[in-house]
């Protein structure tokens, strides 16, 4: 089946409504940072075994100023962790996604994805998926239409990461 873990932005997707014919689970919590992954790992990943582990997280850790070396530092150990435990599972890591609410960091989020990006794009077995760009206006700008309350996605916005996702996972076999 497919995990989902992160932020409040997978603890609020309906998973049951958006991918039907997929065992899912998620395992969202508010205020996700990168470190808690590999902390936290036994309970949010071991017992689940999944063939396909859906990440989105970062997004606080940019708000709370962290660097991106110690992002993807974060990032590496959970990766490592994964690798080892469940060396045939497909990674799916979804960009950090743009938000009315945190405008004041919208060339963060853009310079970090960028080079989140460039670290998985050599990863094994990890599909960096840019969750962000298909969720701006014909401007390049954030559409407040895809948010619930100008920080977490509504329906439209789950749809789009949905059919993403769904994507990545078709081109993995």
């Amino acid at each position: 089946g497919i995990l989902f873990v992160g932020s409040s932005s997978i603890l609020m997707w309906d998973f049951q409504k958006h991918f039907p014919d997929f065992k899912t689970r998620g395992r969202g919590f508010g205020g996700s940072k990168i470190w808690e992954l590999p902390v936290l790992y036994p309970e949010l990943v071991s017992p689940h075994k999944p063939d396909h582990l859906v990440i989105y997280t970062c997004e606080n850790d940019l708000s709370k100023g962290r660097s991106f070396d110690d992002i993807l530092s974060d990032w590496r150990s959970f990766y490592t962790r994964v690798r080892k435990e469940l060396p045939q599972t497909e990674l799916y890591f979804l960009a950090v996604k743009q938000s009315p609410r945190r405008a004041y960091m919208l060339d963060k989020i853009v310079a970090f994805n960028r080079v989140l990006k460039a670290e998985l794009e050599n990863t094994p077995q990890v599909t960096f998926i840019d969750g962000d760009t298909p969720l701006l206006d014909k401007n390049g700008e954030v559409d407040p239409s895809m948010f619930r309350d100008g920080l977490h996605l509504n329906d439209k916005g789950y749809r789009i990461w949905t059919q993403l996702i769904r994507e990545a996972m078709k081109k993995n076999g």
